[in-house]
């Protein structure tokens, strides 16, 4: 279902609460005594830690009471339930420490504090618990029987995040890397490590020994026996649940219910800022620590009604009967009443509304539940006429005149219930502002993406949080308040007059008049309609809903879905279905609205049709003259127009004369034109479509400007959807210097469509040739042959060198060479093997063929207590062009490795290379030839941390010291370096002793407000020196220093040399000694640079060089400040050559909310000369955005003009 059609369906949400149907129980809201941050649940009892007042919470999950408290330090967050329900474990992460419970006297017995910024608990099998330490690096084991003998499992690199345990393996959740590490019984080291999406927060144990693991937008299925990722769902993730085989995951404004396979179950709203949720035995518990609410579902409501005044004349409501949908036709039988509470219908309404009545003194019925006896009332008032049966949804909606054209002003609505006030927004998930700034002053949006992708990444349609909800079926009206209330046809049905209003669950009610007939199920609610829920409302002028009361619903057992096996969830589903007749309606939700002339909708069918409609979702506004809903994932409309601006008169729009909504967010369209102001421009597309997915796409992008090669261009492309599954198009690049070029684009995905040939598959292409014949082609593919074994097609052809950077040049700096590859990947838990082609296709780079090339890699395994082994072998034909050196070569290396721990914190690891090698030919022609060589060494590396309280708004610091020191020796080998064909580095094996050392100082800070956490420092100091060495003996020295102490602004500093033993004598046994003698004296006497490739192999590879870059940033524009800049170094020398001697400087400045100024400048200093300047001045509008750029480069200068769409970060127009 789409986007679109969810706002669509959230309006008849709206309407269906008139009619009080529920698809789904809803939450239970409790309020909270204190900030509530960790829930565990026990037979009918919750416990939960409140962490502003230092204590655990025993609650009686019947009444809601806390039955219990038990004091613990500071900081209380996560708890845990042992395996037998005796003892609570409760996390302390202010005390850094951890406090054991006794769940029946609820008295702290015990304390552990041998904790490091302990994050998560969880229960062992076995018993006690497992902690993850994530400022420790590690994971400490407690007996619950013996706290004081604790065991810490030390080296979970690297900040552990979250902590579970299945049968046999227990896993931990890591950031750095995301990760999750499987450690068997009794291990101190992981078996196995499986990657994970960033962001790695939670993890729970699954039955079979998988685990589900939470991050940033994923949630992932893990198998740890084969130690891999079998399943991923994207979704944002605060917090998850196991019960039994139900995954329950905390996201926006719901809980997402998936089975233990990651397949979808339901969605069970939530109306607060839930962050946290437990689940055990059916029951569902979510924490607000923000609103200070605590839910729950799947428990017997208590419901505490006050004391009701004493009541008039008029009765109550009477039951309404549960009701079953008209599928299966039965002799009609009187249904039983479903459990408490009213469930609304729709009356037919009648021919001729009563003459209206002067209002009398409103009459307020008592708060109690419908009687299922008839009732007497005071005085009866005769039922109104029946009209005819409603009619289908088509004959229903006749289509009235454009909302655009119709001149009478809008009904004014004038409000009688007074909607909540909006909450405070959650920050937004996925968006960290410890994120660090861009170092361009003028990156304005998405770089590498096209104008439909563009569009769609900024498109934002709201979500349902805040929204209409389904209220509690099973509660009383309340509050039922009207002119005059009668109960009829003994007490069948109910007629009330005259400032209806009621309450219901979480719903108020308001109306002129309304009619309820609970024989019929049907209910008729009309004058000045008003429904508020929350922040949300709807307005309407009549209502008619109807429940097929007169049959029965019937479920075969094997389809029977868990949980609606029961009397009263068949009336629960009953609720669910019916029809919906709604004139002149409005629905106000805090990101979505919809208003529409009429809407008729079936919700057996999931079908209807909407009128006169106009609305917006998030940042899009719609409207259109005819939308019919076909069926749950499928919806037509006519005539629509959909924009982004939000003002009274829009700048453009898009109009559609028809469009058609699919499966995953597809929408397909005919007859798209653009419109500006009230003028239709020729802007024409016959055929339009948008694409959803993990890439969105509208299929059309558009860019045009100057560019010194091309001159004024325009490059227009549209894609067509073919297939839902193959999107063809067609690409026009018109240039004023390069003639035409036309080309063709495409992209496929059948990864889910069984019955192609390419299933499992995925790709696209690009073509382009101009009519001064140059161009290009690409194409990209990518086969899952079986669930371990991966096919790369890759086709880069350019027809001559310069095409790329003279046509896209923002895509070719940060790019290489083209290359076309064949390559197939199959990977297991203990070994990769590979297969590739590499031919060389484009006559103008300097590449290597592999013509094949094989490849096994044994990853590293224990073969012996604390011994390591990994073994690579690389075989193939390789030829290098357009040298011609060319042979069959086979690369075999073995590694062996030793972890030893000689004291607490230092470990040493001695370790031995052997190298075996054979080439077909060697460089002199000389035959075939083998390569014997080792490598021998020992490593030493230590590690020190410490933790530090915050200061300067940072709540604690983290110190870590990591140094390591390397000794290396490898002997000649026995074939010489000149006789090695030089294919890659795999070639260049040279003897030499050498020692390496390093050390990192990192610090991390966490920001007391925010709670994210950063690198605040970083300096790393790398030193290696040559003792020997068969080439020639070098020194090198890395710094790399950065301060970041907030996260707008901070300074970087990286540093590189690299220098050749400069020894006078001249050794004739050294390798190209020749060779590089005679390249030195001619650039020397000629002052001219020889032959690249022979520079590179003979000297450039053994001569000295150095780098520097550094520089200072600064952009408080996410934090509502004006200002962005940056000033900067960067230098480059090779042997004696100068390639980049620069200052880099820029700056922005906001003046402010609509114009904005900003430059780079690139100022060489061995020149004298600015080698780049760019000027922007930017223009914000209502709905569009504009900038005046002008760019100098060496080629030439560009000037333009940018517009965008306001609503669309990254839609850049060109001129």
């Amino acid at each position: 279902m789409t986007r679109l059609r969810m706002a669509i369906a959230g309006a008849v949400a709206a309407c269906m609460l008139v009619g009080y149907a529920a698809a789904q129980e809803a939450f239970t809201p409790h309020p909270a005594e204190a900030v509530l941050r960790g829930a565990a649940l026990g037979d009918g009892l919750l416990y939960v830690s409140a962490h502003d007042t230092n204590e655990v919470l025993k609650i009686d999950l019947s009444t809601g009471d806390v039955a219990a408290r038990a004091t613990v330090q500071e900081g209380p967050t996560s708890v845990a339930l042992s395996a037998d329900g005796k003892v609570l474990a409760c996390v302390n992460r202010v005390a850094n420490s951890v406090s054991l419970i006794h769940t029946d006297s609820m008295e702290t017995y015990a304390t552990v504090s041998e904790t490091q910024g302990a994050s998560d608990i969880t229960a062992l099998p076995g018993g006690g618990f497992a902690v993850a330490n994530s400022f420790g690096d590690s994971v400490t084991l407690i007996d619950a029987s013996s706290p004081d003998k604790s065991i810490t499992l030390t080296g979970v690199s690297s900040v552990p995040s979250g902590v579970a345990a299945s049968e046999t393996y227990l896993g931990v959740a890591t950031r750095n890397p995301s990760a999750l590490l499987l450690y068997s019984g009794g291990a101190q080291t992981p078996g196995a490590i499986v990657s994970v999406p960033e962001g790695a927060s939670t993890v729970y144990a699954l039955s079979g020994d998988r685990f589900v693991v939470g991050s940033k937008g994923h949630v992932s299925l893990i198998d740890a026996k084969a130690a891999k990722v079998v399943d991923d769902v994207t979704l944002s993730v605060y917090d998850m649940a196991v019960d039994g085989k139900k995954v329950y995951v905390m996201t926006d404004g719901a809980v997402a219910v998936f089975d233990d396979t990651l397949a979808p179950q339901q969605k069970m709203s939530v109306s607060v800022e839930g962050r946290i949720v437990a689940a055990r035995d059916g029951v569902v518990v979510v924490l607000a620590p923000k609103n200070r609410q605590w839910l729950t579902s799947g428990v017997a409501a208590v419901v505490k009604v006050a004391a009701a005044p004493a009541p008039a004349e008029t009765a109550a409501p009477a039951a309404a009967p549960a009701a079953a949908p008209a599928e299966t036709p039965e002799p009609a039988e009187k249904p039983a009443p479903a459990a408490e509470g009213n469930k609304g219908a729709i009356a037919p309404a009648t021919e001729k509304k009563a003459e209206e009545k002067p209002a009398e003194a409103p009459v307020k019925a008592e708060d109690a539940k419908p009687a299922e006896e008839p009732v007497k009332v005071a005085e009866a008032a005769p039922a109104p006429a029946p009209v005819e049966e409603p009619k289908k949804a088509e004959e229903k909606a006749a289509a009235p005149a454009s909302s655009e054209s119709k001149s009478a002003a809008p009904k004014e609505r004038k409000s009688r219930i007074t909607p909540q006030p909006a909450p405070e927004q959650p920050q937004e998930q996925g968006k960290s502002f410890s994120r660090k700034p861009s170092p361009s002053q003028l990156d304005q949006g998405s770089q590498g993406k096209t104008f439909g992708q563009a569009v769609t990444d900024g498109i934002n349609l709201g979500t349902s949080a805040g929204g209409f909800e389904p209220p509690d079926w099973t509660q009383p009206w309340k509050d039922i308040q009207a002119g005059k209330v009668d109960a009829i046809d003994n007490g069948t049905k109910i007629v009330a007059d005259g400032d209806v209003r009621l309450t219901l669950d979480t719903v108020q009610f308001a109306a002129d008049h309304l009619f309820y007939d609970k024989l019929t199920g049907e209910l008729h609610v009309y004058g000045n309609v008003e429904v508020v829920q929350g922040q949300s409302s709807a307005y309407a002028d009549d209502i008619r809903y109807v429940i097929p009361v007169n049959k029965k619903l019937e479920v075969p057992p094997p389809l029977a879905p868990a949980g609606e096996d029961t009397e009263q969830g068949l009336a629960r589903k009953m609720l669910s279905l019916g029809s919906l007749d709604a004139q002149n309606i409005e629905i106000n939700e805090p990101t979505r609205q919809l208003k529409a002339d009429h809407i008729v909708y079936d919700f057996t069918t999931n079908s209807g049709v909407a009128t006169g409609v106009e609305g917006h979702a998030g940042q899009v506004r719609f409207g259109g003259e005819k939308l019919t809903i076909l069926s749950q994932d499928a919806m037509e409309g006519e005539n629509l127009w959909l924009t982004t601006c939000d003002c009274d008169h829009e700048y453009y729009k898009v109009r559609l004369k028809k469009a058609s909504f699919g499966k995953n967010d597809e929408i397909t369209g005919t007859g798209a034109n653009l419109q500006i102001g009230s003028v239709r421009t020729p802007i024409y597309w016959p055929r339009w479509s948008f694409s959803g997915g993990d890439a969105p796409t509208v299929g059309f992008d558009f860019d045009s400007g100057r560019k010194a090669q091309l001159g004024y261009y325009v490059n227009v492309g549209q894609q067509f959807a073919v297939t839902t599954d193959l999107k063809l198009g067609l690409r026009l690049m018109p240039t004023e210097k390069q003639g035409i070029g036309v080309g063709i684009d495409g992209s496929y995905d059948y990864m889910e469509t069984p019955a192609s040939p390419l299933y499992r598959g995925k790709g696209e292409f690009h073509t382009l040739y101009t009519t001064k014949d140059r161009g290009y082609t690409e194409w990209y593919h990518r086969q899952e042959l079986t669930p371990d074994t991966v096919l790369l097609l890759q086709l880069e052809q350019w027809y001559d060198r310069d095409f790329y950077k003279d046509f896209f040049y923002e895509r070719y700096k940060d790019r290489s060479d083209p290359r076309t590859f064949a390559n197939v990947t199959y990977t297991q838990p203990t070994y990769i093997a590979t297969a590739t082609v590499r031919p060389r296709t484009n006559g103008f780079t300097t590449e290597t063929e592999r013509l094949p090339e094989g490849s096994f890699h044994v990853l590293e395994r224990e073969i012996a207590d604390r011994l390591y082994l990994t073994f690579d072998t690389i075989d193939g034909y390789n030829n290098r062009e357009p040298y011609d050196e060319n042979a069959f070569r086979s690369i075999n290396v073995a590694r062996l490795s030793y972890d030893l721990e000689l004291v607490d914190h230092l470990n040493v690891t001695p370790f031995l290379e052997l190298e075996g090698s054979w080439y077909s030919k060697t460089r002199d022609d000389g035959g075939s030839d083998s390569r014997f060589t080792s490598t021998a060494g020992v490593t030493l590396q230590t590690r020190f941390q410490k933790n530090y309280p915050g200061r300067w708004g940072f709540s604690e610091f983290k110190h870590l010291i990591v140094p390591s020191m390397t000794y290396s020796y490898s002997p000649e080998s026995t074939m010489s370096i000149e006789e090695t064909p030089k294919f890659d580095a795999y070639d260049r094996v040279f003897g030499r002793s050498r020692l390496e050392s390093k050390i990192d100082n990192i610090i991390l800070g966490r920001d007391a407000e925010t709670q994210e956490s950063w690198q605040v420092a970083r300096l790393s100091v790398y030193q290696g020196t040559d003792f020997w060495n068969e080439i020639s003996r070098s020194s090198d020295y890395e710094m790399e220093l950065e301060i970041r102490p907030r996260p707008w602004w901070g300074f970087m500093a990286v540093g590189e040399s690299h220098t050749v033993n400069d020894d006078i004598d001249f050794k004739l046994d050294e390798p190209f000694v020749v060779q590089r003698t005679v390249i030195q004296l001619y650039e020397r006497l000629t002052d001219r640079r020889a032959n690249p490739e022979a520079v590179d192999r003979y000297n450039a590879s053994y001569g000295d060089y150095e780098r520097v870059l550094a520089y200072f940033y600064y952009d408080d524009r996410p934090f509502s400040g004006r200002f962005n800049g940056r000033v900067g170094f960067a230098y480059t020398q090779t042997q004696d050559e100068v390639f980049n001697r620069e200052v880099l400087y820029g700056a922005g400045y906001k003046l402010n909310e609509k114009w904005s100024l900003g430059f780079e400048h690139v100022f060489d200093l061995e020149k004298g000369d600015l080698s780049r300047q760019k000027y922007e001045v930017r223009r914000v509008m209502q709905c569009v955005e504009g900038a005046f750029q002008f760019n100098e480069r060496e080629s030439g200068w560009d000037v333009g003009v940018e517009l965008s769409v306001t609503a669309f970060p990254g839609t850049r127009l060109k001129f």
